[in-house]
């Protein structure tokens, strides 16, 4: 689909959209690892 709303963000608009979410977001590999997370998941979860 060419339509705009259907385009893939930018990935550094994607990338500060998720770290300033204030919801913890965090996103796993297929086989269950934990790959990235944001800065509201560091505080909900005391991690770095």
């Amino acid at each position: 689909m060419n339509h705009p709303a259907y385009q893939r963000p930018d990935d550094a608009l994607f990338s500060a959209l998720i770290q300033s979410a204030g919801d913890a977001i965090v996103s796993y590999s297929a086989d269950g690892r934990v790959t990235s997370w944001n800065a509201a998941a560091e505080r909900l979860w005391h991690r770095t």
